[in-house]
């Protein structure tokens, strides 16, 4: 089996929408820029709702046509302010309401649960 691709999205509540102009921390790459960056622009925004998907997709080939594709996703809110040390990208600000704490804080195991394999490969097909 060929290494799997990774992909990471935040969405954040529908009210937010994004500023026309990159706030003065954008410029910058890495998780505390980007960190920094989506903090500025929910400034003075209460509903900070968001949900956290990641997706993984594993192939045998290149042309592989049934991939293995898996879904996690995290509901949660954006803390105004990074929390936790355990995590990366977005994280340290994401706030989980139902464990009452911050992502990078919540043990493996409660976070396991949120994956769902989307797509399988038939036995014959492996």
């Amino acid at each position: 089996m060929m290494p799997a691709c990774a992909w990471m999205h935040l969405a954040v509540c529908p009210a937010w929408t994004p500023p026309t102009t990159p706030p003065s921390s954008a410029t910058k790459k890495g998780d505390a820029n980007n960190v920094r960056a989506l903090l500025e622009q929910l400034q003075g925004v209460d509903n900070r709702r968001a949900a956290m998907v990641s997706t993984l997709v594993a192939v045998r080939s290149a042309d592989d046509p049934e991939p293995l594709i898996a879904v996690g996703r995290v509901v949660g809110e954006i803390a105004r302010e990074p929390m936790g040390t355990n995590g990366f990208g977005f994280d340290p600000i994401m706030w989980i309401p139902a464990l009452a704490r911050p992502l990078p804080s919540c043990p493996l195991k409660s976070k396991m649960p949120t994956a769902t394999v989307v797509s399988r490969p038939k036995p014959w097909q492996r």
